[in-house]
Protein backbone atom coordinates (compact mmCIF):
# COMPACT_ATOMS: atom_id res chain seq x y z
CA UNK A 1 0.00 0.00 0.00
CA UNK A 2 1.64 3.39 -0.85
CA UNK A 3 0.29 6.64 0.39
CA UNK A 4 0.61 8.58 -2.66
CA UNK A 5 -1.58 7.22 -5.68
CA UNK A 6 -0.55 6.28 -9.08
CA UNK A 7 -3.09 6.65 -11.76
CA UNK A 8 -2.74 5.16 -15.44
CA UNK A 9 -4.91 4.58 -18.50
CA UNK A 10 -2.80 1.10 -18.97
CA UNK A 11 -1.66 0.02 -15.38
CA UNK A 12 -0.26 -3.19 -16.66
CA UNK A 13 2.46 -0.97 -17.91
CA UNK A 14 2.94 0.77 -14.53
CA UNK A 15 2.68 -2.73 -12.68
CA UNK A 16 5.60 -4.16 -14.56
CA UNK A 17 7.84 -0.86 -14.40
CA UNK A 18 7.09 -0.61 -10.75
CA UNK A 19 8.14 -4.44 -9.68
CA UNK A 20 11.06 -4.78 -11.99
CA UNK A 21 12.20 -1.69 -11.04
CA UNK A 22 12.50 -3.18 -7.35
CA UNK A 23 13.78 -6.29 -8.59
CA UNK A 24 16.83 -4.38 -10.63
CA UNK A 25 17.79 -2.37 -7.23
CA UNK A 26 17.69 -5.72 -5.51
CA UNK A 27 20.17 -7.76 -8.20
CA UNK A 28 22.45 -4.97 -8.15
CA UNK A 29 22.38 -4.99 -4.61
CA UNK A 30 23.21 -8.45 -4.65
CA UNK A 31 26.00 -8.17 -6.85
CA UNK A 32 29.39 -9.83 -5.86
CA UNK A 33 27.71 -12.21 -3.62
CA UNK A 34 27.93 -16.01 -2.79
CA UNK A 35 24.67 -17.91 -4.19
CA UNK A 36 23.91 -18.97 -0.67
CA UNK A 37 24.41 -15.42 0.27
CA UNK A 38 21.75 -14.17 -2.61
CA UNK A 39 19.25 -16.69 -1.40
CA UNK A 40 19.43 -15.58 1.83
CA UNK A 41 19.58 -12.14 0.97
CA UNK A 42 16.44 -12.41 -0.91
CA UNK A 43 14.42 -14.68 1.52
CA UNK A 44 14.60 -11.54 3.33
CA UNK A 45 14.27 -8.65 1.41
CA UNK A 46 12.01 -9.86 -1.37
CA UNK A 47 8.64 -9.36 1.24
CA UNK A 48 4.96 -9.89 -0.06
CA UNK A 49 3.69 -7.33 -2.32
CA UNK A 50 -0.31 -6.28 -2.68
CA UNK A 51 -1.51 -3.64 -5.25
CA UNK A 52 -4.98 -3.39 -5.48
CA UNK A 53 -6.14 -1.96 -9.12
CA UNK A 54 -9.01 -0.38 -9.47
CA UNK A 55 -10.81 -0.34 -12.97
CA UNK A 56 -13.16 1.96 -14.21
CA UNK A 57 -14.51 -0.10 -16.79
CA UNK A 58 -17.22 -2.56 -17.44
CA UNK A 59 -17.26 -6.32 -17.06
CA UNK A 60 -14.89 -6.93 -19.91
CA UNK A 61 -12.13 -4.39 -18.76
CA UNK A 62 -12.04 -5.96 -15.09
CA UNK A 63 -11.98 -9.71 -16.70
CA UNK A 64 -8.93 -8.28 -18.68
CA UNK A 65 -7.09 -6.62 -16.08
CA UNK A 66 -7.91 -9.98 -13.83
CA UNK A 67 -6.65 -11.94 -16.27
CA UNK A 68 -2.85 -10.12 -16.98
CA UNK A 69 -3.09 -10.06 -13.18
CA UNK A 70 -2.27 -13.35 -12.85
CA UNK A 71 0.40 -13.53 -15.43
CA UNK A 72 2.05 -11.21 -14.02
CA UNK A 73 2.10 -12.59 -10.70
CA UNK A 74 2.96 -16.05 -12.08
CA UNK A 75 6.05 -14.41 -13.20
CA UNK A 76 6.57 -12.50 -9.80
CA UNK A 77 5.77 -14.69 -7.17
CA UNK A 78 5.93 -12.07 -4.04
CA UNK A 79 3.73 -9.83 -5.86
CA UNK A 80 -0.74 -10.16 -5.73
CA UNK A 81 -3.30 -7.96 -7.41
CA UNK A 82 -6.31 -7.42 -6.74
CA UNK A 83 -8.42 -6.04 -9.19
CA UNK A 84 -11.78 -3.97 -8.21
CA UNK A 85 -14.33 -2.89 -11.08
CA UNK A 86 -15.69 0.65 -9.89
CA UNK A 87 -18.32 0.74 -12.86
CA UNK A 88 -18.38 1.60 -16.92
CA UNK A 89 -17.76 5.28 -18.12
CA UNK A 90 -17.61 8.42 -16.19
CA UNK A 91 -18.98 7.53 -13.18
CA UNK A 92 -16.37 4.73 -12.40
CA UNK A 93 -13.91 7.13 -12.94
CA UNK A 94 -15.75 9.81 -9.98
CA UNK A 95 -16.10 6.84 -8.05
CA UNK A 96 -12.53 6.72 -8.00
CA UNK A 97 -11.90 10.33 -7.47
CA UNK A 98 -14.59 10.19 -4.42
CA UNK A 99 -12.84 7.28 -2.70
CA UNK A 100 -9.48 9.09 -3.06
CA UNK A 101 -10.39 12.28 -2.20
CA UNK A 102 -12.45 11.21 1.27
CA UNK A 103 -9.32 9.44 2.11
CA UNK A 104 -6.88 12.43 1.45
CA UNK A 105 -9.01 14.58 2.83
CA UNK A 106 -9.49 12.27 6.31
CA UNK A 107 -5.51 12.43 6.16
CA UNK A 108 -5.32 9.00 5.94
CA UNK A 109 -1.79 7.59 6.02
CA UNK A 110 -2.60 4.99 3.61
CA UNK A 111 -4.99 4.80 0.86
CA UNK A 112 -6.64 1.83 -0.34
CA UNK A 113 -6.10 2.28 -4.31
CA UNK A 114 -2.60 1.97 -5.97
CA UNK A 115 -3.13 2.03 -9.16
CA UNK A 116 -6.69 3.17 -11.27
CA UNK A 117 -7.34 2.83 -14.85
CA UNK A 118 -9.71 6.01 -15.82
CA UNK A 119 -11.18 7.76 -18.19
CA UNK A 120 -9.63 11.29 -19.30
CA UNK A 121 -12.69 13.43 -18.14
CA UNK A 122 -11.24 12.76 -14.58
CA UNK A 123 -8.05 13.98 -14.86
CA UNK A 124 -8.48 17.85 -14.17
CA UNK A 125 -10.07 16.55 -10.55
CA UNK A 126 -7.28 14.61 -9.98
CA UNK A 127 -4.35 16.47 -10.47
CA UNK A 128 -5.95 20.06 -8.84
CA UNK A 129 -6.27 17.97 -5.66
CA UNK A 130 -2.93 16.04 -5.35
CA UNK A 131 -4.12 12.76 -5.32
CA UNK A 132 -1.58 11.09 -7.76
CA UNK A 133 1.71 10.90 -8.78
CA UNK A 134 3.97 11.70 -11.74
CA UNK A 135 5.93 8.51 -12.01
CA UNK A 136 6.58 8.15 -16.00
CA UNK A 137 9.98 9.46 -15.60
CA UNK A 138 10.57 6.31 -13.40
CA UNK A 139 9.21 3.90 -15.86
CA UNK A 140 11.42 1.48 -17.51
CA UNK A 141 9.45 1.89 -20.80
CA UNK A 142 9.05 5.68 -20.90
CA UNK A 143 10.29 6.32 -24.13
CA UNK A 144 6.64 4.03 -25.61
CA UNK A 145 4.75 7.03 -23.79
CA UNK A 146 4.25 9.17 -26.41
CA UNK A 147 1.03 10.81 -28.21
CA UNK A 148 -1.04 13.59 -27.62
CA UNK A 149 -2.68 11.54 -25.00
CA UNK A 150 -0.01 11.06 -22.62
CA UNK A 151 0.36 14.38 -22.41
CA UNK A 152 -3.12 16.34 -22.66
CA UNK A 153 -6.28 15.19 -21.10
CA UNK A 154 -9.28 17.23 -22.71
CA UNK A 155 -6.97 20.38 -22.25
CA UNK A 156 -5.65 19.57 -18.71
CA UNK A 157 -1.88 18.82 -19.01
CA UNK A 158 -1.27 15.51 -17.78
CA UNK A 159 2.17 14.66 -19.03
CA UNK A 160 4.51 12.30 -16.96
CA UNK A 161 0.77 11.48 -14.76
CA UNK A 162 -0.46 8.76 -16.99
CA UNK A 163 0.35 5.99 -19.87
CA UNK A 164 -2.25 5.72 -22.42
CA UNK A 165 -4.39 2.52 -22.92
CA UNK A 166 -5.11 2.85 -25.85
CA UNK A 167 -7.27 5.07 -28.99
CA UNK A 168 -10.50 4.08 -29.00
CA UNK A 169 -12.42 3.33 -32.00
CA UNK A 170 -15.90 3.55 -32.25
CA UNK A 171 -17.36 1.87 -35.53
CA UNK A 172 -21.50 1.56 -36.03
CA UNK A 173 -23.02 -1.29 -36.89
CA UNK A 174 -25.48 -2.29 -39.40
CA UNK A 175 -27.70 -5.24 -40.43
CA UNK A 176 -26.40 -6.91 -44.04
CA UNK A 177 -29.55 -5.67 -45.67
CA UNK A 178 -28.89 -1.71 -44.90
CA UNK A 179 -27.87 -0.34 -48.69
CA UNK A 180 -26.04 2.88 -48.52
CA UNK A 181 -25.07 3.12 -45.09
CA UNK A 182 -24.18 6.57 -43.92
CA UNK A 183 -20.49 7.61 -43.50
CA UNK A 184 -20.38 10.57 -41.44
CA UNK A 185 -22.89 12.31 -39.28
CA UNK A 186 -24.70 14.27 -41.73
CA UNK A 187 -25.75 11.60 -43.47
CA UNK A 188 -26.50 9.64 -40.38
CA UNK A 189 -29.61 12.17 -39.46
CA UNK A 190 -30.49 12.03 -42.77
CA UNK A 191 -30.83 8.50 -42.31
CA UNK A 192 -32.41 8.43 -39.19
CA UNK A 193 -35.27 10.64 -40.12
CA UNK A 194 -35.69 8.42 -42.98
CA UNK A 195 -35.83 5.37 -40.89
CA UNK A 196 -37.36 6.45 -37.30
CA UNK A 197 -36.40 4.16 -34.19
CA UNK A 198 -34.10 2.23 -36.05
CA UNK A 199 -30.61 3.13 -34.63
CA UNK A 200 -29.65 3.21 -31.15
CA UNK A 201 -26.43 3.76 -28.75
CA UNK A 202 -25.59 2.53 -25.63
CA UNK A 203 -25.43 6.16 -23.82
CA UNK A 204 -22.94 7.17 -21.78
CA UNK A 205 -23.41 4.91 -18.45
CA UNK A 206 -22.91 1.76 -20.08
CA UNK A 207 -19.11 1.44 -21.69
CA UNK A 208 -16.58 3.45 -23.80
CA UNK A 209 -18.41 3.37 -27.08
CA UNK A 210 -21.35 5.14 -25.90
CA UNK A 211 -19.05 7.70 -24.68
CA UNK A 212 -16.85 7.56 -27.84
CA UNK A 213 -19.99 8.34 -29.89
CA UNK A 214 -21.58 11.30 -27.53
CA UNK A 215 -18.33 13.10 -27.89
CA UNK A 216 -17.67 12.81 -31.73
CA UNK A 217 -21.38 14.11 -32.23
CA UNK A 218 -20.56 16.90 -29.94
CA UNK A 219 -17.33 17.71 -31.87
CA UNK A 220 -18.96 17.52 -34.78
CA UNK A 221 -22.13 19.54 -33.40
CA UNK A 222 -20.52 22.12 -31.97
CA UNK A 223 -17.54 22.40 -34.74
CA UNK A 224 -15.23 23.07 -31.65
CA UNK A 225 -12.90 20.03 -31.58
CA UNK A 226 -9.72 21.44 -31.39
CA UNK A 227 -10.77 23.53 -27.99
CA UNK A 228 -12.91 20.72 -27.17
CA UNK A 229 -9.88 18.59 -27.27
CA UNK A 230 -6.45 20.30 -26.26
CA UNK A 231 -8.14 23.37 -24.46
CA UNK A 232 -8.09 25.93 -22.69
CA UNK A 233 -11.45 25.42 -20.66
CA UNK A 234 -14.21 28.02 -21.77
CA UNK A 235 -17.38 28.76 -19.70
CA UNK A 236 -19.32 29.49 -22.99
CA UNK A 237 -18.24 26.75 -25.04
CA UNK A 238 -19.24 24.99 -21.71
CA UNK A 239 -22.87 26.66 -22.46
CA UNK A 240 -22.55 24.84 -26.04
CA UNK A 241 -21.86 21.44 -24.92
CA UNK A 242 -24.55 21.59 -22.67
CA UNK A 243 -27.17 22.33 -24.93
CA UNK A 244 -25.76 20.19 -27.41
CA UNK A 245 -25.39 16.79 -24.91
CA UNK A 246 -29.28 17.21 -24.04
CA UNK A 247 -30.58 17.36 -27.68
CA UNK A 248 -28.40 13.90 -27.78
CA UNK A 249 -29.87 12.02 -25.17
CA UNK A 250 -32.65 10.77 -26.48
CA UNK A 251 -32.70 9.00 -30.30
CA UNK A 252 -36.45 8.53 -30.61
CA UNK A 253 -36.97 12.14 -29.83
CA UNK A 254 -34.59 13.04 -32.71
CA UNK A 255 -36.26 10.74 -34.95
CA UNK A 256 -38.86 13.55 -35.25
CA UNK A 257 -36.50 16.86 -33.80
CA UNK A 258 -33.90 16.75 -36.04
Amino acid sequence: MIKKFLVTFMSGLLIVSLISGCSNKQKNTLNNKTTSEVQNKTQETVKPITLNLAVAGDTNMVEFFQAISKDFESKNPNVSISVTGTGPGDPGSQAIFTKLNAESQAGSSEWDIDVAVVHQSIMGDLIKNNLIDKYVENLANKKYVTGQSAENALGTNVKDYVVPMFQSQIAIAYRPEVKNVPNNFDELVKWIKSNPNKFGYNGVKNGMSGVGFTAAWIYWKTGDYSELAKGPYSKELEKKVDTTNKRIKSFTYYNNKW
